[in-house]
Formats: C-alpha cells, sequence, structure tokens
C-alpha cells in the first residue's frame, strides 16, 4: 500500500499526462495531416521568366509576377517545413505524454522503474526551475519558477522518502 501522498504524485504524473497529450494528440493529427497534403501536392511549377516582349509597363507587370512566383515557392517551402517541424513536436509531445501516463501507472503500482523515471523527471525540472530563480527573471516567471521549484522538490521528497 502506499502514502497518500505518493498516490498525489501518481495523480499529478497521470494529470499533467493529459494536459499535454491532448493538444499533442490535436496537433499531431492535424500537423501529420497537413503535412501529408502538402507532400502530396508537391512543389508548385516554377514561374515563367519575362518574356522581354511589348512596352515597359508590359515587361515590369511580367518582372513583378516572376518575382511574385518565386516568393510564393519560397513561402510555400517555408510553410511545409513549418508544418514538418510543429509535426515532429506535437509527435515528441505524444509520445513525453505517454510515458508520463505509464509512469504514473508504474507508480500507482508501486515499482521501482517508475520510481527511477518519475525522479529523474523531476530532478530536471527541479534543476531548470532552480536556473530560472537564480536568473532573476521577475515578474509572473519568477513566480512561476517558484512553483515549479516547489512542486518539483515535494515529488522528489515524495518519490525519496515516502514510498512503502
Amino acid at each position: 500500500m502506499i502514502s497518500r501522498e505518493a498516490l498525489a504524485l501518481a495523480k499529478g504524473f497521470l494529470v499533467f499526462a493529459a494536459i499535454v497529450g491532448v493538444p499533442a494528440v490535436i496537433g499531431t493529427c492535424y500537423f501529420g495531416f497537413k503535412s501529408f497534403q502538402m507532400a502530396r501536392e508537391g512543389p508548385k511549377p516554377p514561374p515563367t521568366p519575362p518574356s522581354g516582349k511589348g512596352g515597359a509597363i508590359i515587361t515590369g507587370l511580367e518582372m513583378m509576377d516572376y518575382a511574385a512566383g518565386k516568393a510564393g515557392r519560397v513561402f510555400d517551402a517555408a510553410a511545409f517545413a513549418l508544418a514538418k517541424g510543429l509535426f515532429a513536436g506535437s509527435a515528441g509531445a505524444l509520445l513525453f505524454a505517454v510515458a508520463l501516463y505509464f509512469t504514473s501507472r508504474g507508480l500507482y503500482a508501486g515499482q521501482m522503474w517508475s520510481r527511477i523515471a518519475g525522479g529523474a523527471l523531476l530532478t530536471v525540472l527541479f534543476l531548470v526551475s532552480l536556473l530560472m530563480v537564480l536568473s532573476r527573471l521577475g515578474g509572473a516567471s519568477s513566480v512561476l519558477a517558484l512553483a515549479t521549484l516547489g512542486l518539483s522538490g515535494y515529488g522528489l521528497w515524495v518519490i525519496v522518502l515516502r514510498f512503502a
């Protein structure tokens, strides 16, 4: 039987898994579909260069059309790269949420591997929030860092001392 504190820590991991996992599922589906759609369409055909026939106004308009076509290809490539990057980030967040979920289930069962994984995660969170507090950012970010420092310190105390 695990203590109340350990049960609260396991529930905290489960809640954090849901908070990270729900937007990650939505992002993975959306950006994955958009990346697939952009890859299937392929790049746009290259713009036709100005012909040089006609007057100065026609040549100027053809030149502006050519420049806009080149800029459109650059923007399309940037959008495709951004969609692929956001897909990779949301897929990574989804894997992290799955890992948090299984760590929570392991903490409920009192497994040693979940204590090690949870301790490693909380140690990293503790150190990052300690660096944020020591950097003296000020404002709301400092208060958030101090609260995260306290919660991760409490979680480490629970993992190390309160598991039966």
